[in-house]
């Protein structure tokens, strides 16, 4: 009698699901993996002061959305600068340094959208400026109407042509404008003393805490002079006395260093201004107070540093001496660029800059020529403008296997 046996398969249909979510898994570690910027360069992750990166208690909305472009928080600090905004803003920050060589101020202007307001002659090359932005098609505006007027008796220059419309590309209404305040780079060898004073001294802002230190070089070519009063004022009579608007402040270099002193300055006295901060080859120029001043309760003030690959002046100034950079590092690559939070990091979320990034020098990739030419030739190339920091392996397989997990039960 033959008898029959029910072969019986190993795999049933809950294992099989179960062996492809595991290979699924594997695959997403795989490909984490794969994303993280390669070498043991990027392997620890330091902060100023050679410590593990800093923690925080909350988390930027960014990780809960990876595939936005712009990270929607309370504050403004991590929403990234359009590409198109930050070329513009290096050559405005370029074309500051040819002021002077030009009859009249105003035809330095490279680019016709924008419109001097006011600028700003001072000792130790303080120079500013202060532009808004127009449509060109804005009734009234032509190119030849950008004329200023020189003032001896205040050393500085008033725009007296306005525009009929103060419409701008960047707010979108009738009634405010954008501003943008532009502050010229180190061009002589007085600027260099500028630069060279770096003791720490207590800061002038309003209201800071009492352990907010600053260069006292940069700040005493600002407030010494009283730059930071005139930039102010003129800021509140285009915005408006209630400072609501959208200030955008702009350096290279030395510009850097009194572009985001000036944006710390009038986001504490002006918390209904919006502040952003987008500077180049920027120096240090506070200490951990300042930076945790600035970066955890002016919350109206978002500042992007730009450096291109081994600039030496972002480095330059001794970390010994108790200075830290503050905001957020956008590092241009020979290849691509990287994006990290607040310089230090985010612990368990986000990278801090490389160990290598603090030793790395270079005084020829520093001057603003440099900085303008590859700005201009990637500004269309995607690899060089992130939607995203950097992240730990921790955070990019998290998100991975939640972006996967999603996937998965949107089939099954």
């Amino acid at each position: 009698m033959i008898q029959s046996h029910q072969c019986v398969h190993p795999f049933t249909n809950a294992t099989i699901r179960r062996l492809i979510v595991c290979f699924i898994v594997v695959l997403a570690l795989l490909s984490s993996m794969s994303w993280i910027h390669c070498g043991s360069n990027h392997a620890r992750q330091l902060d100023d002061n050679n410590e593990p990166f800093m923690s925080s208690s909350s988390l930027p909305q960014a990780l809960e959305s990876s595939q936005s472009s712009t990270a929607s928080t309370s504050t403004s600090t991590t929403s990234f600068p359009d590409r198109n905004l930050v070329f513009d803003m290096m050559q405005l920050s370029a074309d500051i340094f040819d002021m002077e060589k030009e009859s009249s101020p105003a035809d330095a202007i490279t680019n016709p959208k924008y419109k001097l307001e006011l600028f700003i002659k001072a000792n130790f090359s303080t120079h500013a400026m202060v532009v808004t932005e127009r449509h060109d098609e804005d009734e009234g505006y032509n190119k030849d109407d950008n004329q200023v007027d020189y003032d001896h008796d205040q050393d500085f220059f008033k725009n007296t042509f306005h525009s009929i419309s103060n419409t701008t590309s960047t707010l979108k209404n009738n009634t405010k404008k954008t501003c943008i305040v532009v502050y010229r780079g180190s061009d002589e060898i007085a600027d260099w003393l500028v630069d060279l004073n770096i003791k720490l001294e207590k800061s002038k802002f309003v209201n800071a805490p009492q352990d907010v230190m600053v260069h006292r070089g940069f700040q005493d070519a600002l407030f010494g002079q009283n730059i930071t009063d005139i930039v102010e004022n003129k800021v509140l009579e285009l915005i408006g006395e209630d400072g609501d608007g959208e200030v955008i402040v702009t350096g290279h270099s030395l510009g850097g260093a009194n572009s985001h002193i000036t944006g710390a300055f009038l986001a504490d006295k002006h918390p209904k201004m919006k502040l952003t901060v987008i500077n180049f080859g920027c120096p240090r120029l506070g200490n951990n107070g300042f930076k945790a001043w600035t970066e955890q309760q002016l919350s109206n003030l978002s500042t992007w540093r730009f450096v291109y690959r081994a600039d030496t002046v972002p480095r330059i100034v001794p970390r010994t001496l108790g200075y830290k950079h503050a905001g957020h590092l956008f590092m241009i690559y020979k290849s691509d660029s990287k994006i990290y939070y607040h310089q230090t990091g985010l612990k368990g979320i986000y990278q801090g800059a490389p160990w290598s990034w603090y030793y790395a020098s270079s005084f020829k990739e520093h001057p603003h020529p440099m900085y303008l030419k590859h700005i201009h030739d990637i500004v269309n190339l995607d690899q060089f403008w992130p939607i995203d920091f950097e992240r730990t392996l921790f955070s990019k397989i998290f998100v991975s296997i939640d972006a996967i997990k999603r996937l998965f039960l949107f089939f099954i």
